[in-house]
């Protein structure tokens, strides 16, 4: 049986434009997404890189004898794909995300007889919902958040109103915050992503996206002390 390695040399000197592109083409190119291209491969629309000259700095990456390496060099070589160029590159590659898919399909694979003919997509939606929230849990206490932390004393049962009146009061605070900030802020507190996955997500500085977090949570500190449930003594 043959692979794209193969492929690619039955391909070797037929130009895209002279053969209709195959499903084979778009598997290759969706092989090649997985290959670590960052910095080499602009990440916004407005350039590009040589397909050719990418893979060449590309090889450098890879480990002598994978598969991976032997594609590169194909494709770096290949006279069908030479004129091609690429854009717009994003790293796609979560482990965090591939072991949560795996975790999955793991347990579909155990409680198959259970799961009944035709609610397979629920239940995998169901199933995926879950383990993300228990990942989320667990990364949450030890999640580094750079210069500051957002900390709140825990009420006691007594304060069990106040509580409710202070997770409104922040809610309304962080539903008026800007679309962006929001976004960012929403990012980085619920969904525990980092500076750098927010400012490679959202196409920022780093440093834009900690000053928007500073501003988001002086803001939040501004509506907490107005509302009663922050002292001035009390910090973010």
């Amino acid at each position: 049986m043959g692979n794209l390695i193969t492929y690619l040399d039955w391909r070797d000197g037929r130009a895209l434009e002279d053969i209709q592109c195959r499903d084979t083409d778009l598997a290759l190119m969706a092989r090649m997404a997985y290959l670590p291209m960052s910095g080499i491969v602009p990440g916004t629309f407005d350039e590009s890189a040589a397909l050719p000259d990418a893979m060449e700095k590309v090889c450098s990456r890879l480990s002598p004898g994978s598969l991976d390496l032997a594609l590169a060099q194909k494709m770096e070589k290949s006279a069908c794909f030479a004129a091609c160029r690429l854009t717009g590159w994003r790293e796609i590659y979560d482990p965090d995300r591939e072991e949560l898919a795996s975790d999955v399909f793991l347990a579909l694979w155990t409680h198959a007889g259970q799961v009944e003919p035709g609610k397979v997509k629920a239940w995998l939606g169901a199933v995926a919902r879950n383990k993300a929230r228990d990942a989320l849990r667990k990364r949450r206490p030890s999640l580094p958040l750079e210069e500051d932390v957002l900390t709140l004393a825990a009420p006691g049962p007594e304060e069990a109103m106040g509580e409710r009146e202070q997770a409104d009061c922040l809610r309304a605070a962080v539903l008026a915050m800007e679309e962006t900030d929001r976004d960012i802020f929403l990012r980085h507190y619920y969904l525990c992503q980092t500076v750098a996955v927010i400012a490679r997500d959202l196409d920022m500085n780093p440093s834009t996206v900690k000053a928007r977090l500073r501003r988001g949570r002086e803001k939040l500190k501004k509506t907490l002390r107005e509302g009663g449930f922050l002292d001035e003594e009390q910090h973010f």
